[in-house]
């Protein structure tokens, strides 16, 4: 479907994850590239004011050098049933492929701010996990992964399709910490505030409240892509063509890690 869409000539803004493989990925932009159309992956946080308070925090040196990230998205997905594409391997079902995304491209994003980058992340040089690949489903139902990057920031990382868990983010640096509580969902309220916790070293938590003129996380995202496209750019500066290329890499790191394999990978 992107490769039609692209081949007409219309813009895209493409749910996550853009593609179940690299290669997927890689061809969805060659064709962007060769009809000249912009594409985006849907991280729709990733340009939402909180995330963008976050890298500015980062950005700012308040916490000093960056060291560990802790971040993970779960919840509970049983009640959705045996049909849903959720549990079934042959729909690119699991919980990495639908929600690990997040974690693993706000772990990339710190560790890219932490190197001087605005709005992009960057690779881990190493990826360790372990997970619980149900035996007749043939998907992921939990696993946490451990990544290392090059400029020393570690990260350990949580999702799952079978627990309600914790689905908050922290970034721990020399000076201090931070932490949010709602990070992916902050237009539903009932998970969490919209506000980040602050937590210098030898001071009491402070709390930053981000006060919004627009609280819809969509439209937030759909403002990002008009702009660049009014810009005549093909790509947005919250989720680049790299960043999405480096991030399928890093989830097919991932996947490999703990065995979860799909057709598409043949």
């Amino acid at each position: 479907l992107a490769l039609a869409t692209a081949k007409v000539g219309k813009h895209m803004l493409i749910e996550k994850p853009m593609g179940m493989t690299q290669k997927q990925v890689e061809t969805i932009f060659e064709a962007a590239k060769e009809h000249k159309v912009f594409v985006m992956e849907a991280y729709m946080y990733r340009c939402h004011p909180q995330t963008r308070k976050v890298v500015e925090l980062v950005q700012s040196g308040v916490l000093g050098d960056i060291k560990h990230i802790k971040a993970g998205f779960s919840f509970d997905g049983r009640s959705l049933g045996p049909e849903s594409r959720l549990w079934r391997n042959e729909m690119g079902g699991g919980a990495i492929l639908d929600i690990g995304g997040y974690p693993m491209s706000f772990a990339r994003l710190i560790a890219g701010v932490a190197k001087g980058s605005d709005t992009e992340g960057i690779d881990p040089a190493q990826v360790k996990a372990t997970g619980y690949i149900q035996a007749d489903t043939k998907v992921d139902e939990w696993t946490n992964a451990s990544l290392a990057f090059e400029n020393g920031v570690t990260a350990q990382l949580f999702t799952g399709i079978f627990c309600d868990g914790d689905s908050s983010v922290e970034v721990l640096g020399s000076q201090g910490s931070l932490k949010v509580q709602n990070l992916w969902r902050p237009d539903l309220q009932q998970l969490g505030p919209v506000e980040i916790e602050l937590v210098l070293n030898g001071k009491e938590k402070e709390i930053l409240p981000i006060v919004l003129e627009e609280t819809d996380i969509y439209a937030i995202e759909a403002d990002a892509v008009a702009d660049a496209v009014l810009q005549g750019k093909l790509e947005c500066k919250y989720m680049t063509w790299a960043d999405s290329l480096g991030q399928v890499c890093a989830v097919d790191s991932w996947r490999k890690e703990i065995g979860l394999v799909y057709k598409e990978d043949q």
